[in-house]
C-alpha cells in the first residue's frame, strides 16, 4: 500500500473514532431521547445537525482543500484546515451550550440558534469556496510555469546534443555557448513573443539538421540567428512585462 493510501485511511479511521466518540458523549450525558417534545427537542437536534455538518466539513477540508502536489491550500496566508478547525471549534461551542441549555430545560429561541449556526456555517463556506478559487488558480498557474519550463529544456537538452555529437572544438563551443543562453532565458511566454517562440524552435530543428549534415559553415550562421531570435524574444518579454 503507498504511503498515500495509508495517510488517507489513517485519517479516516481517527475521525471515524471522534465521531463516535463525541456522539457517545452527546447520547449519554445529554440523554435527547428524554427530552420533552417541542422546541426544546428541535433546538437540540438542529444544533447537533450543525455540529455534525461542521464534523464533516473539517473531513473535506482534508481532502478537498490541498494542492495537487500536497501543499496546503490557504485563506490570507491561513490554511483551509486551520480555518476549518476554527469553524468546527466554534460550531462545536454553540451547539454544546445550546444542548446544554435544553437538557436544563432553558427554552431557547430557536430562530436564535438557527440564525447564529447559519451565520457560522455561511462564512465559511464562503472562505472555503474563495479558497478553492485560489487553489485551482494556483495549480494552473504552477502547470503553466512548469510546462514553459519543460519547452525550454527541452531546447536546451536539443542543443547540447548537438554539440555533444560534433567534434569541431569551434562549433561545439559555439553549440555550448547557445544551449547556455537559452538556458538563463526567461521561461515564461505570452502573447508577444508567441511568434519569436516559434522561430527559435524551427531555428532549433534546421540547426539540428544542418549539424547533422555536418554542414558547420551554415551551422555558424543558424547559431547566430538562434541567438539573435532569443535576445530579441528576452528584451520583447522583458518589455511586455
Amino acid at each position: 500500500m503507498k504511503l498515500g493510501k495509508k495517510i488517507v485511511s489513517g485519517a479516516w479511521i481517527i475521525y471515524l473514532i471522534i465521531a463516535l466518540l463525541i456522539n457517545l458523549v452527546i447520547f449519554t450525558v445529554f440523554k435527547p431521547l428524554e427530552l420533552e417534545g417541542g422546541d426544546l427537542k428541535l433546538v437540540f437536534w438542529f444544533s447537533y445537525g450543525f455540529m455534525m455538518v461542521s464534523f464533516i466539513l473539517q473531513i473535506a477540508s482534508l481532502f478537498i482543500g490541498r494542492f495537487k502536489n500536497g501543499v496546503e491550500s490557504a485563506f490570507f496566508g491561513i490554511p483551509i484546515l486551520t480555518v476549518s478547525l476554527y469553524y468546527f471549534g466554534i460550531t462545536l461551542v454553540l451547539s454544546l451550550a445550546f444542548m446544554i441549555l435544553v437538557s436544563f430545560a432553558v427554552a431557547v429561541p430557536f430562530a436564535l440558534m438557527f440564525v447564529l449556526e447559519c451565520i457560522v456555517l455561511g462564512v465559511y463556506i464562503i472562505v472555503f469556496i474563495m479558497t478553492i478559487m485560489h487553489r485551482d488558480a494556483v495549480v494552473e498557474i504552477d502547470a503553466n510555469i512548469k510546462r514553459n519550463v519543460f519547452k525550454i529544456r527541452s531546447l536546451v537538452t536539443d542543443v547540447e546534443t548537438m554539440a555533444e555529437s560534433v567534434t569541431d572544438a569551434n562549433i561545439k563551443a559555439k553549440l555550448n555557448r547557445l544551449a547556455e543562453d537559452i538556458r538563463y532565458s526567461d521561461p515564461m511566454t505570452n502573447e508577444f513573443v508567441a511568434e519569436l517562440d516559434l522561430q527559435v524552435r524551427d531555428t532549433i530543428a534546421e540547426l539540428e539538421v544542418l549539424v547533422n549534415e555536418q554542414a558547420f559553415d551554415a551551422v555558424e550562421a543558424k547559431i547566430r540567428q538562434a541567438q539573435l531570435l532569443m535576445s530579441k524574444r528576452n528584451k520583447r518579454l522583458a518589455d511586455s512585462k
